[in-house]
């Protein structure tokens, strides 16, 4: 985090000081990545109860079978999307939780719902075929970093081997797949990354509460018809968003804490701050 808090203290004066050393680029550059970040992570964590409610119940039974611990149906979600707390709900043995939860959501969770749509999603079209190689080429790689992770959480051998099973024999299917018909593997990947990025793009949608879009929509065309400016309306819609939320928040709407309602409202302020920095332009 200091290292983190430093280059942005070092790219923001860059910035101020006319990018004199170039840091001043990199630095709204990364403001400009937020909007993709955000449209991935936000789209997956609303998803993540439904899978955890859905799938579970076709996923955890078939687990079972295989007499794996269905802790490890956590670790399809990233650590920080709700992996760690699915895996540690469901694990039958403490640490298979602790396992699935930490080692397995953040190298294989995070790749499946972060790293694949949010890097089909930042990159051009015409180099995605480079970043599908790159990502399947990683992912053959994963079983040695989860047997290392699994040792260092305490697991034996035989443990690691048997509760990777789905890992592994999926990884078994990718590397032949990739040395006999890797142009076929490169585009079956980017026609998943594709359902991956239609998947969160429908969770998003569908996370909307009914009474945010007639607000919207009364405050946008509200002020389009009287002022005939669309980045007006557009910009007082944000501002219409964050009361209401707030309003409806104190008010007891969403039945939710204190400290998860200051979430909300911090991330609502920060969709609408970056609202009003894009369009200076």
């Amino acid at each position: 985090m200091i290292v983190i808090a430093a280059g942005a203290v070092l790219g923001g004066a860059d910035r101020l000081c006319g990018n004199r050393l170039g840091y001043g680029d990199k630095f709204e550059e990364a403001f400009r990545l937020l909007g993709p970040m955000a449209l991935s992570m936000a789209g997956m964590i609303c998803l993540a109860p439904v899978l955890a409610g859905v799938l579970g119940r076709v996923i955890v039974p078939f687990y079972r079978g295989l007499g794996v611990d269905p802790a490890m149906f956590g670790g399809v979600l990233a650590i920080d999307m709700g992996g760690y707390q699915l895996a540690k709900e469901l694990a039958a043995d403490g640490r298979m939780g602790s396992y699935a939860g930490i080692v397995v959501s953040a190298l294989f969770g995070c790749t499946l719902v972060f790293t694949i749509p949010v890097g089909m999603g930042m990159i051009p079209k015409e180099d995605r075929r480079f970043f599908a190689r790159g990502i399947m080429l990683g992912v053959s790689a994963m079983p040695a970093g989860l047997f290392a992770g699994g040792i260092l959480s305490g697991l034996s051998i035989s443990e690691c081997l048997h509760q990777n099973l789905p890992v592994f024999a999926a990884v078994l299917l990718l590397v032949p797949g990739l040395w006999k018909m890797p142009d076929k593997m490169v585009r079956g990947f980017c026609m998943l990354a594709d359902g991956i990025q239609v998947l969160i793009t429908a969770g998003l949608v569908l996370a909307f509460h009914p009474l945010f879009i007639p607000v919207g929509v009364l405050i946008f065309f509200g002020i389009f018809f009287t002022t005939h400016y669309v980045s007006l309306g557009s910009l007082l819609v944000y501002l219409g968003i964050l009361a209401e939320m707030v309003f409806m928040g104190q008010t007891g709407f969403f039945g939710a804490p204190q400290g998860i309602l200051n979430e909300m409202y911090i991330v609502t302020l920060l969709l609408t701050a970056m609202a009003y920095y894009k369009h200076r332009e």
